[in-house]
Parts: structure tokens; C-alpha cells; sequence
């Protein structure tokens, strides 16, 4: 990475906090922590009262009635901001200069008019292929990457999945590097990817005893 590039993490609210210790630990800048709001979210939390009912207990059923078991619904979905330490001695501003990176396009992610926010609402295209159960909607990458690099750079994405990453990446005329370790994932990205008309080829890679595939 360039001095003052960015680096997004998506995590679990209950352990968001472990990889932010982890990168900064590692020298990295905690920039902010988005929230990607999504469309929807399935309800986990239990009826106690109909826990207590099981086990015969009606009284304390009653009393208990509407209380649940569990979490709120996961309607939010933490996305660590991270950015490479620059050059001591410099302000952010020399590092754009310097290195093209760490600067904001607030231009080009206005949305309804208004200048983005931390809390990102973004939800599946209609029709919007998915075969990943973690993958994100290609709108809210898009977005990450249209805020922090500029066209011609180069997005890394090491767990490409589904290959969300690298169809924003080719839409906004952005180079792509990307890793996947899973074959059908693997398979799954290059068929999305070639499906946008983009005709990428990529062959596996042997490395060590694992098996590290390069898109």
C-alpha cells in the first residue's frame, strides 16, 4: 500500500474492536468506523415467554410476555477505516501530492445532493447476482472505492469472493488485484467478472501447500 492509502475492514459488531487493536497494533491510522445500514435484517432474538411456557412454566410466561432471548435485529454492519501512516515530518495534503492517495472525492459521492456520510445505505441491485453468503452490494463498493482513489490506481481486495471488489474496481476503470483460496468462489468471480464483458483470465497459483487463487 501507498503511504496515506486507505484500507476498509467489514466485521462483526462484537468483535470489530479485536481488528482495529490488530491493524493498529501494526502501525496502521484508525481513520472512522462506518456503519453500512442495510435493507434488512433477520430478527433473532426469542419469545421467553414461549421458552417458560416449554417448560410448563405459564405463570412466569405471563409475567415475562413480551420480553425476548437474544439481539436487536444486525440492521448495521461495522466497516473499520483504516489509512497507511505517511511520511513523518508531512501533512496529509504533501501526501496526496506525493503519493496520490489519502484525500476524499466528496464530488463524485454525493448522494440525493448531500455530502456522504458515515452511515452508508446501500442495498442489492434487482436482479443482482449473489453467490457469496457475506458478499456486499456493488453499489456500496463502488462507493469506497470512487471516495478514496482516483481512475488508473490500484484496489487490492486479498478474499475477493464472489468478486464484488473487482467488477466495482473495472467499473470505475480502477486496476484490480484480488486473492481467492476457495475454487467455487474462485470460479463464481471470474464467470460474474466475464458476464460484465470483461474477458479476464486468470490461472491458479501453487503456493506453499495451499492453494491461492489470483484473479
Amino acid at each position: 500500500m501507498k503511504n496515506g492509502a486507505s484500507l476498509f475492514v467489514f466485521g462483526a459488531r462484537r468483535t470489530i474492536h479485536r481488528v482495529i487493536n490488530a491493524f493498529e497494533g501494526c502501525g496502521f491510522l484508525l481513520k472512522d468506523v462506518l456503519a453500512w445500514k442495510k435493507e434488512s435484517a433477520y430478527h433473532r432474538a426469542q419469545r421467553l415467554s414461549i421458552v417458560l411456557e416449554r417448560r410448563g412454566l405459564d405463570a412466569e410466561a405471563r409475567v415475562w410476555h413480551g420480553w425476548r432471548l437474544g439481539n436487536l435485529a444486525p440492521i448495521y454492519e461495522p466497516i473499520a477505516w483504516f489509512m497507511k501512516p505517511y511520511r513523518i515530518g508531512g501533512t496529509i495534503t504533501d501526501n496526496v501530492l506525493e503519493n496520490g492517495v489519502g484525500a476524499m472525492n466528496f464530488q463524485d459521492c454525493q448522494i440525493n445532493h448531500a455530502n456522504p456520510t458515515n452511515i452508508l445505505e446501500f442495498g442489492f441491485e434487482k436482479g443482482e447476482i449473489r453467490i457469496h453468503e457475506a458478499q456486499k452490494p456493488l453499489r456500496l463498493i463502488e462507493f469506497l472505492i470512487k471516495l478514496t482513489t482516483r481512475e488508473g490506481q490500484t484496489v487490492l481486495d486479498p478474499f475477493i469472493g464472489s468478486g464484488t471488489t473487482a467488477i466495482a474496481a473495472k467499473n470505475l476503470n480502477r486496476n484490480f488485484i484480488g486473492f481467492e483460496v476457495v475454487p467455487e468462489f474462485y470460479e463464481g468471480a471470474l464467470k460474474r467478472l466475464n458476464a460484465k464483458g470483461n474477458n479476464i483470465c486468470a490461472e491458479p497459483l501453487q503456493l506453499k501447500l495451499s492453494k491461492h487463487l489470483v484473479i
